[in-house]
């Protein structure tokens, strides 16, 4: 029983972490972009830097994403979740849902990491 718990628990973070602000890859990018300014050189650190591309895009998806999802606030940079961007779209649920549902479960609890 305690084993499905953590694999729930763990999939529901996985889950949440598809999509965010992708933060840790975004400053690995812009740290690629700083040393050279010629488009060759760039793509070759993009190659020598593909590890740590793998590591940022890993911290991205299985948890930074995730908090960011769960708590409405991005932990790095305390950008507001792109869960809750405002955008023309194809339905409107929300005034029809519970309050519970249309806003991040752990809102009040958000951390920071610094």
């Amino acid at each position: 029983m305690k084993y499905k718990l953590l694999v729930a628990a763990l999939g529901t973070l996985f889950l949440a972490g598809c999509a965010g602000q992708s933060i840790a890859t975004k400053k690995t990018m812009e740290l690629n972009m700083k040393p050279v300014d010629n488009r060759y050189a760039r793509a070759g650190l993009t190659v020598l830097m593909s590890p740590i591309y793998v590591l940022a895009a890993g911290a991205d998806f299985f948890v930074l994403n995730g908090i960011e999802f769960w708590t409405g606030t991005n932990p790095i940079t305390g950008q507001p979740s792109i869960y809750d961007t405002s955008t023309d779209t194809w339905m409107d649920i929300n005034d029809s849902l519970p309050e519970e549902v249309r806003d991040a479960a752990l809102k009040e609890q958000a951390i920071t990491i610094q």
